[in-house]
């Protein structure tokens, strides 16, 4: 049976060639999650020049029809200006579409993860710094929560008994809180609280994340943090906006 979608909201993830004028795209969309679709003649150039395919960071109304898993993208239509984000906020949006991309599956819908992708997009446009961390740490909660792997940081592992605020922790993704050295008690309850404010929970949620990202990646390397540190290697060190306020440092992405 010939599956049908009109005027479904969604964004592009990434493309690439396909053939010899077209694309082949990877989308996130609100009601079918993340899907693949054939564009059709995309990479020909208008009587004007210009190329006529998606850009990444803009919504668009989607539709597509298909058989099989890859679908034939029939119209994108705009929905609000183009959205080009740039300097440290180009990284942040390739971060966030490479998580997506690289960690859901495909046709699982995600709406609470997909509102929190595009209030990020929204912040992004109005900036040339990255994200800020505590709405990037939100966001990676956000993912491993949907995708089911929720961090557990009220509670060890083993026994079941609750975190203490003096005590310390390892945290393994695989597994959850146990005795270790790694984080304090009062760190994982504020992180699982969402209480970012002190700069050494922001800190210590930087590095848990990071941990348990990397994890459910199984050993594939981000493209989107390699670019970030070519980015930041051809910076002057003086300059202002990552000397004095780093909103995303090498290692947050």
């Amino acid at each position: 049976m010939v599956e049908r979608v009109d005027g479904e909201a969604g964004y592009l993830l990434h493309s690439r060639p396909y053939r010899e004028s077209s694309q082949l795209l990877d989308l996130f969309t609100l009601n079918h999650g993340r899907i693949r679709a054939v564009a059709k003649a995309t990479r020909q150039r208008t009587k004007r020049g210009a190329f006529t395919g998606l850009v990444p960071f803009s919504c668009y109304q989607l539709s597509w029809s298909g058989r099989g898993e890859l679908k034939n993208l029939v119209r994108a239509e705009p929905v609000e200006a183009g959205r080009f984000l740039r300097d440290e906020a180009l990284f942040s949006g390739l971060y966030l579409n490479e998580l997506i991309y690289r960690l859901l599956h495909e046709h699982d819908p995600h709406p609470q993860l997909y509102h929190c992708y595009q209030q990020l997009l929204i912040t992004l446009g109005h900036t040339a710094l990255a994200v800020d961390e505590r709405q990037l740490r939100d966001f990676e909660m956000v993912l491993l929560e949907e995708l089911g792997y929720g961090l557990v940081l009220d509670c060890e592992a083993a026994s079941g008994e609750p975190l203490l605020a003096e005590g310390r922790y390892d945290y393994r993704a695989d597994l959850g809180a146990v005795p270790g050295r790694s984080y304090s008690g009062a760190e994982l309850l504020a992180i699982g609280g969402g209480e970012l404010n002190q700069p050494h929970v922001r800190a210590a949620a930087k590095r848990l994340l990071r941990s348990a990202i990397d994890f459910h990646l199984d050993g594939r390397t981000l493209n989107s943090r390699l670019l970030y540190r070519q980015y930041l290697d051809s910076q002057p060190r003086s300059a202002g906006a990552l000397s004095e306020q780093p909103p995303v440092s090498e290692e947050e992405l």
